[in-house]
């Protein structure tokens, strides 16, 4: 009986059980490994395909973040008639609100030379132009309470 031979083998390719004699019990050694049938191969060259994708998209970018956001407009106060109001979803002293940044973004103010930091723990404020509404401690950092809006504000997050 002749030795068993493979699609591959037959193709003339990898393995080819025509180019090896046969082992003593008539059948070829190479044959029995695991990694000369043609699928065989292919799953060992996806897995390292899949292997070299991994080792290179696991360098990843520095988890600080590198680019700033800046916005510039007006800043208003929070306040309630017997005085200043905590922002309703965590109360500190230095929360704001802010449209677009995630709760507990530290921001940068500036207006001029005076500048004040805060916490995001509210969303708004929903009235055109202005970009942040403060507690009263931040809004008088950075200009008179009287005001009432302070307009040339620059936040930074």
């Amino acid at each position: 009986m002749p030795p068993p031979t493979s699609a591959l083998s037959l193709a003339g390719g990898i393995g080819a059980a025509a180019d090896r004699p046969p082992s003593a019990d008539g059948t070829n050694p190479l044959e029995a490994t695991p990694m000369t049938t043609p699928l065989n191969i292919r799953r060992a060259f996806a897995a390292g395909a899949v292997l070299l994708l991994a080792a290179t998209g696991c360098v990843s970018a520095p988890r600080g973040r590198t680019t700033s956001r800046y916005q510039a407009g007006a800043a208003s106060y929070y306040t309630q008639a017997g005085g200043p109001v905590s922002f309703p979803r965590v109360r500190t002293s230095n929360g704001c609100a802010h449209r677009t940044a995630a709760p507990g973004t530290l921001l940068h103010l500036r207006r001029g030379d005076r500048t004040a930091t805060c916490v995001v723990n509210d969303r708004g404020p929903f009235v055109g132009g202005r970009i942040v509404d403060l507690q009263p401690q931040q809004f008088r950092q950075l200009g008179p309470i009287s005001a009432g809006v302070l307009r040339g504000i620059e936040v930074r997050y």
